[in-house]
């Protein structure tokens, strides 16, 4: 009976400070046990006190940190560092890329999904489809994304309820603007399906490989960015190209790039609806199409869930930019930004219009001028060694040709004025469909900025700005963008 209650007592001691993230070894807590409560004969209440007391002394922690973590929910998860619960059920598990991991995966509630990592093998591993309580996890940040972490101390309890996740399925309308590396013609290691660079697997190392074809890539709508994978099967719906006709290019040219240059050929700048499902990083697509005004350009219906980092592509005539003098930075004092007189805050931009000229104006250094000019007018970029991509491109176009253009607005100054440019990132001719959608989302967009002009001049925020700054006037904007519409609809705006 004596040796029942010790065993009892120091599982539940040890159990209050496994739960607290504090592993400590049964023997001297049972030895303490027995000393107190048979040879000094001390109640069970005050052995438990001060054996909890002796321990967080050697811990060097207080009485608060023996309460188990709280019960927070996903979306509540912003710090690293700290000590939760969670209920939440596994979406997806991975093959972890390191032996000290025994599992990797994405858990998610009503809230949120966050991905988790198993540190100890101790742990019972979690299946995909099933709910859990995750009792005593650490929130870590890897990456600039938050996830938790399952360590010995943790305990992991399997329920009965059928935790609900947020809807993972989205649509999103928008331009795609970037190409991501690891796009075309990729190879896959046939053990794991990763990705191999240089004919190596990243966990496998040289081994048998597959061929597959993907894009990874930007989707823009002017306010979110996301970033999107299109598997094999989508880029053959939207390029009539797939794993057989990649080949087919590669073979031909001797270099698999050609089929990256393709692919970008009839999909960059293009606009397009998508639905798949939201991982952590990614839009898994599994339906696209392309867009044109028939079907009415829409923004994303679920809201603002962009999963890109990067600013979003801004829609500005080309009037407007030409007007926009006034640079600022942002809140973290490094990203510079262009205010435009309807009070967009410009990072970076999405112009669709007609390349006029191009001009090597300083061989040594590879930098060429060039003009694009929208109904409204022309815009000046500068193209160098620096912009790869864009100068590869802009050496296979000959004006005129209508181009899309994605790239940073910086203000210039010369001797005698300040001027915007644009320094391209991407460039790829278009036709008129996408043309049409641009000036079709871009007069959207100024109506909508002119709008909330009217309404800013007490407010604290861009549009304020933009009134001390350029005081516009609004009923010239609103001219413009009429007669954009006018030019390329023969009608107005609805």
């Amino acid at each position: 009976m004596d040796e029942e209650l010790i065993s009892k007592l120091t599982s539940q001691i040890l159990s209050k400070f496994r739960k607290a993230g504090y592993e400590i070894k049964p023997k001297e807590v049972s030895e303490r046990l027995r000393l107190l409560l048979l040879e000094f004969k001390v109640p069970e209440s005050e052995a438990v006190r001060t054996i909890e007391n002796y321990l967080m002394k050697e811990l060097e922690i207080s009485r608060e940190h023996l309460k188990e973590a709280p019960l927070v929910k996903i979306v509540d998860i912003t710090e690293p560092g700290e000590w939760v619960s969670l209920k939440a059920k596994v979406v997806q598990l991975w093959e972890p890329n390191s032996e000290s991991i025994s599992q990797a995966g994405l858990i998610g509630d009503e809230t949120g999904i966050i991905k988790f990592v198993w540190l100890s093998a101790s742990v019972k591993p979690v299946e995909e489809g099933k709910s859990y309580v995750f009792r005593n996890v650490v929130t870590d940040c890897y990456n600039g994304k938050m996830q938790v972490n399952v360590n010995r101390n943790s305990e992991i309890e399997e329920i009965d309820e059928d935790v609900q996740l947020p809807p993972r399925e989205v649509e999103v309308f928008g331009a795609l603007v970037a190409i991501q590396q690891n796009s075309g013609l990729i190879k896959r290691c046939k053990l794991c399906n990763r990705t191999m660079t240089k004919e190596i697997c990243p966990v496998h190392g040289k081994v048998e490989a597959y061929e597959d074809l993907r894009v990874k890539g930007v989707v823009d709508d002017g306010e979110n960015v996301y970033e999107v994978i299109l598997k094999q099967e989508i880029v053959k719906s939207l390029t009539g190209i797939g794993l057989e006709e990649a080949l087919r290019i590669a073979r031909e040219y001797l270099d698999r790039n050609a089929v990256l240059s393709e692919l970008k050929s009839k999909l960059f700048g293009r606009y397009l609806r998508l639905i798949g499902t939201k991982g952590e990083r990614y839009l898994v697509v599994k339906e696209a199409t392309f867009l044109d005004l028939r079907t009415k350009l829409k923004r994303t219906r679920q809201g603002s869930i962009g999963t890109g980092k990067r600013e979003p592509a801004k829609r500005v005539f080309a009037f407007e930019l030409n007007s926009s003098t006034y640079e600022m930075v942002g809140d973290d004092s490094k990203a510079k930004y262009v205010l435009t007189p309807t009070g967009a805050r410009c990072n970076r931009i999405f112009f669709v219009g007609a390349l006029l000229e191009k001009e090597e104006v300083r061989p040594e250094s590879g930098i060429w001028r060039i003009r694009v000019a929208d109904p409204t007018g022309a815009i000046t970029g500068y193209v160098g060694r620096f912009q790869s991509n864009a100068l590869e491109a802009l050496t296979e176009v000959e004006p005129p040709k209508m181009v899309a253009v994605v790239g940073k607005i910086r203000v210039l100054k010369s001797e005698s004025r300040k001027f915007v440019a644009v320094r391209p990132e991407q460039i790829s001719i278009v036709d008129t469909k996408v043309r049409d959608c641009w000036v079709y989302e871009t007069a959207k967009s100024t109506l909508d900025r002119i709008k909330r002009m009217e309404e800013a001049k007490e407010s604290d925020d861009d549009f304020k700005l933009a009134w001390q700054v350029y005081n516009p006037n609004l009923d010239e904007y609103r001219r413009i963008v009429r007669k954009v519409i006018e030019a390329v609809f023969g009608a107005s705006l609805k």
